[in-house]
Order: structure tokens, then C-alpha cells, then sequence
């Protein structure tokens, strides 16, 4: 073949020099007289008109206006170097070539074809854009769901698609394998579907396909329908407990539905005072797994807490909120008056008992005035913000001399004497 190539490149050289010697001897003798005689043509047909993809094969098949000893054919293509192919005669003036589309092609060709006549006539044509060759699938661009998971009951399917070489590109949408819409779309268009979906875990596809026979699309997409809120259980610490170590455990428990049957794991986030705590408050959960979270890093005071949880489409639940007490370092009183008195200064019955109390702020507490060691008089009051409580306690004392009196402090409940 690359001799008959050789061979027909060289009788194309003569041919040329040829005819551009004969122009120079038409523009050299100005009496040449027309013979009338019909210049030799070729026409170019092909078994299919396309589009075609790589390995299709496509019969270029040249018609001469008269006989011809060698033909080529050339396709011609703007990114590859053009291909040149000796044709196959059939009857002299009939010649065939199977041109096997190669990969690398995604735009129309051109096809050329030359043959050789008997007076060492060149014969050609050129057919400019004779078919298509589309071997790139329609590309496939989602806008919704934009999410693999969704918290409404209504879904919205929306998506565009685009082709190179087709002005429509066919889809099908697919839910769980079962086709809910299909129709044409024109290049760069979009479509857009609603369906009602109840709670629960689907796989959706759309399927792109062009003129050519190119399949492209979403591929297998996972989608989840979770419209209820997951639920938070807080377990300990409990309302009002104090803790008396630093040593504290954060303990809750989470559940939903969804979650639970296609094990996705829930979000949850730990408020203390409305805080996010960023450093161990944070993490993720199965639904009904028990969360344990120790903390240490508190200081004597008033607290709250409660647990943000979201599941993976976006519902969310608080739960709760928890008051707590940290006092690792005790509460303090200060007896302020009445003070010693010098012996044999008489006071009135009615006194007025003052004392203060340090602690952390906002720590709650109640306290008893024992006078003579017999309480007379109790009460609750809370630690203020700058760590300290003064109280005032009005109370009647019985007729005595050097009558001792002092204050008990307790953190919970009266009757926990562990506390006191």
C-alpha cells in the first residue's frame, strides 16, 4: 500500500505540473478556441449519513465520470493528520473504501477523494463536513437535590444537559429502578420533576443519551427522606445537681428513625451556658448509643447544659435544658454582727443577725441560724456574681448572757446533712 501511495503522490505531482503548464500555455496563446468537452467529475456517497461513534464502519464509495486506474480517498479531520486510504475498484469507474471510525474524532469530517484517469487526468472532490463523528457522551449537570439527603416530602429532580454535536439530547429519570419520566431535551436546557416521597432511603439515576447512541448521565445516586426530628434524652447530670469532685460526665442519648434502619450516624453538639463546647463537645452518634462526655474544666459557679443533635438532613432537636452546680472549694461565712459584747452589756431581745457567704457565683445554698445551738430562724439565698452573699436574718433571743450564735451552710436540699 505505502508503494501504491508513493506511486499515486507522484502522479498527482504530474498532474498538477500539468495543469499549470496548461494555464501558462492558455495564457500564452489567446486564440484557443472552447472544445465544449465536459470536464471529468466524481461523486462520493456513503452506506449510512451518521452520526457515527469509534469502531462503526462507514462505505465511502466514489462514482467517477469516467474510468480511473487508482483512487484514494482522504479523511480529513482538524485535530488529526489527515488519513489517506487506497479505495477498492469495483468497475473502473466505481471505488470502495471501508473506513473504520477511529477514537480521538468528536466534530464532522471531510472527506476528499482523487482518482487517476486513462490521459493522466486528476479527478477530485472535496465533500466538506461529510458526516459526524460523535464519540462523547451528553454531559449530565445536577441542580437538585443537591444534597444525598433531603428533609421534605416533596423531591425535587432538576438537572441540565448539554451535547457538542446534537441539539437534543433524550433522558430517562429512574427511582429505584423504575422509569418515572423521560422525554427530549434541547442542548443547554434544563428539566425539572416534583414527587412525593415518604420517609426512607431511595437510589435515583438519570440516563443521557444523544443522537449517536453516546449514553451518559447522573450515574447511581443515593437519596435519603427524613422529614421528623431525631430526639434527645439527657440522663445526668441531673436538674440542680452539684458536684463537689470537678469531675463531671456529660451523659445523653439520641434516636431517629431513619438513622436507626440505614445506620447514619446522628450529630450532636454539648451547650454548657448556651456555649458550644468546641474542644470535646462535639461528635458523632448512632441513634439509641449511650454518649458519655467527661469534662473538668469548670470552676466553682452556676451552670446549664443541653445537647444539640441533628441528623444528616438537617432536622434537629435541643432537648432540655439542665442547671448544675460545681463547689469543689465549700462556701465560707462570715459572722458580722452582732459582735462580742463587753461583759455585762445588756442588748435588746430583738436582734438583727448579719453574715456573709463566699462561694461560686450563682451557687444556691440555704442556711440555719442556730443561736444557742438550737436553730431559730433558716432560709436559701445564692452566691452573686462577684462570689459573695450578704444576709440579714431577723430573729428574738431569749433572756441569757454570752449567748453564742454561728450560721450551718448546706448546697442541696435541708434535709442531705451529707452537705452540710
Amino acid at each position: 500500500m505505502k508503494q501504491k501511495l508513493i506511486l499515486f503522490s507522484a502522479l498527482l505531482i504530474i498532474s498538477l505540473l500539468a495543469g499549470t503548464a496548461g494555464a501558462i500555455g492558455e495564457a500564452e496563446n489567446t486564440d484557443t478556441v472552447s472544445t465544449g468537452m465536459t470536464e471529468p467529475s466524481v461523486s462520493i456517497a456513503y452506506n449510512e449519513t451518521g452520526p457515527f461513534r469509534m469502531g462503526d464502519v462507514v462505505k465511502i464509495t466514489a462514482t467517477f465520470s469516467e474510468p480511473v486506474y487508482d483512487a484514494v480517498a482522504i479523511v480529513g479531520y482538524s485535530v488529526l493528520t489527515p488519513d489517506y486510504f487506497n479505495m477498492t475498484n469495483l468497475s473502473n469507474t466505481v471505488w470502495s473504501y471501508d473506513y473504520e471510525v477511529p477514537a480521538g474524532i468528536n466534530d464532522a469530517v471531510n472527506v476528499t477523494v482523487y482518482g487517476i484517469g486513462g490521459t493522466v487526468d486528476l479527478i477530485e472532490k472535496t465533500d466538506i463536513h461529510a458526516f459526524v463523528v460523535d464519540n462523547e457522551a451528553p454531559r449530565f449537570d445536577r441542580i437538585q437535590p443537591s444534597s444525598t439527603y433531603v428533609n421534605t416530602e416533596c423531591v425535587v429532580f432538576e438537572f441540565s444537559a448539554f451535547d457538542k454535536l446534537d441539539n437534543t439530547v433524550a433522558y430517562s429519570l429512574f427511582i429505584n429502578g423504575t422509569e418515572k419520566k423521560s422525554g427530549i431535551i434541547n442542548s443547554n436546557g434544563s428539566v425539572k420533576y416534583e414527587v412525593e416521597k415518604s420517609d426512607n432511603y431511595y437510589q435515583w439515576e438519570i440516563v443521557l443519551e444523544d443522537d449517536a447512541g453516546n449514553i451518559g448521565g447522573s450515574g447511581l445516586q443515593d437519596l435519603y427522606v427524613d422529614t421528623k426530628d431525631p430526639s434527645v434524652t439527657l440522663v445526668s447530670p441531673e436538674d440542680g445537681f452539684v458536684d463537689t469532685t470537678g469531675l463531671l460526665n456529660f451523659n445523653f442519648t439520641c434516636r431517629d428513625t431513619l438513622s436507626a434502619n440505614c445506620g447514619l450516624d446522628l450529630d450532636y453538639q454539648l451547650y454548657i451556658n448556651g456555649e458550644p463546647e468546641l474542644l470535646l463537645g462535639s461528635g458523632e452518634i448512632a441513634s439509641g448509643e449511650y454518649a458519655e462526655i467527661p469534662y473538668t474544666a469548670l470552676f466553682d459557679g452556676a451552670y446549664n447544659w443541653s445537647v444539640l443533635v441533628e441528623d444528616k438532613a438537617g432536622n434537629n432537636c435541643s432537648g432540655k435544658v439542665r442547671n448544675f452546680y460545681v463547689n469543689t472549694e465549700g462556701l465560707i461565712v462570715e459572722l458580722i454582727s452582732p459582735n462580742s459584747l463587753v461583759d455585762g452589756e445588756l442588748v435588746t431581745a430583738e436582734q438583727k443577725f448579719n453574715f456573709s457567704v463566699m462561694g461560686g457565683a450563682g451557687l444556691p445554698f440555704g442556711y440555719e441560724l442556730l443561736i444557742n445551738g438550737t436553730e431559730v430562724k433558716n432560709g436559701t439565698s445564692v452566691i452573686g456574681e462577684e462570689g459573695i452573699s450578704f444576709c440579714s436574718v431577723d430573729a428574738t433571743v431569749a433572756d441569757g448572757m454570752n449567748i453564742p450564735w454561728t450560721c450551718l451552710l448546706y448546697t442541696s436540699d435541708a434535709a442531705d446533712d451529707s452537705l452540710r
